[in-house]
């Protein structure tokens, strides 16, 4: 009976630790939630209420996304190669918090110099580091160890947290529903960024760069196909509200 249930236990034990990963990556999402909130900070807030409650979904919709893809190509594949749980919790901690430094710095760059940084170029980094380094001083270095080090407890008690807790947080009976809505957050933002591309509501499409990674639809030419938009009206109506805007600088 001990070597059945043994047994049981190591077949299980990937399963285990895929569900620990999805609670894992929600724990960290909600992190990502905090650090972006100073993308929105930093940027004129929508005048709208379309403008507001895109914003909402497309926050949601995209770190949501944004979060999962890091599941799939980090911690997924290392607790289908190596499914021990005390590896698969360590090198996870840390690469979450390496991931989360990442963002915090994009966060600086956006803030400082209006940009995301680009994973192909390092030398943004230093052009972040000229901007703060002017304001802050040495404060810059003690901000970015702080950071880390928050970070990094974060994950490592996140990670210890809801391995204890799998039983309870796999018996939540909202998960499936937390899970449709942030996938409908998602998919409503780009059906709304269609929208509001195809009709020009610059409330929306001026928040096209506000998160990092973010490629929102469009479909003009779908539309036009399909007689719903007129090209040549939507181009001279663009044209006419670039125009307004460079002279209202």
């Amino acid at each position: 009976m001990v070597i059945k249930l043994q047994g049981q236990l190591e077949a299980n034990r990937p399963f285990t630790l895929l569900a620990w990963g999805h609670w894992f990556t929600l724990a960290n999402f909600i992190l990502a939630l905090v650090v972006s909130y100073f993308y929105i900070n930093a940027n004129p807030a929508p005048q709208s209420f379309s403008g507001w409650f895109y914003l909402l979904i497309s926050w949601l919709g995209h770190f949501a996304f944004l979060s999962l893809s890091c599941f799939i190509l980090t911690i997924f594949p290392v607790i289908t190669l190596f499914p021990t749980k005390r590896f698969i919790r360590g090198v996870s901690a840390l690469m979450a918090s390496i991931l989360q430094l990442y963002l915090f710095l994009d966060v600086l760059a956006f803030r400082g110099l209006g940009y995301h940084l680009s994973t192909s170029s390092i030398d943004q980094l230093s052009e972040v580091e000229d901007v703060y380094v002017a304001s802050l001083g040495n404060g810059y270095w003690v901000l970015l160890l702080a950071m880390f080090i928050f970070i990094l407890i974060y994950q490592f008690f996140v990670s210890n947290f809801t391995w204890k807790r799998i039983q309870q947080l796999q018996g939540f009976r909202y998960k499936n529903v937390l899970a449709n809505g942030l996938f409908a957050c998602f998919i409503l933002s780009h059906l709304m960024h269609i929208w509001a591309d195809a009709t020009l509501h610059t409330d929306i499409s001026k928040q096209d760069a506000l998160f990092p990674g973010s490629y929102p639809l469009t479909a003009k030419t779908l539309l036009a196909r399909h007689g719903l938009i007129d090209l040549n009206e939507y181009n001279a109506t663009k044209s006419q509200q670039t125009s307004l805007n460079l002279n209202s600088f």
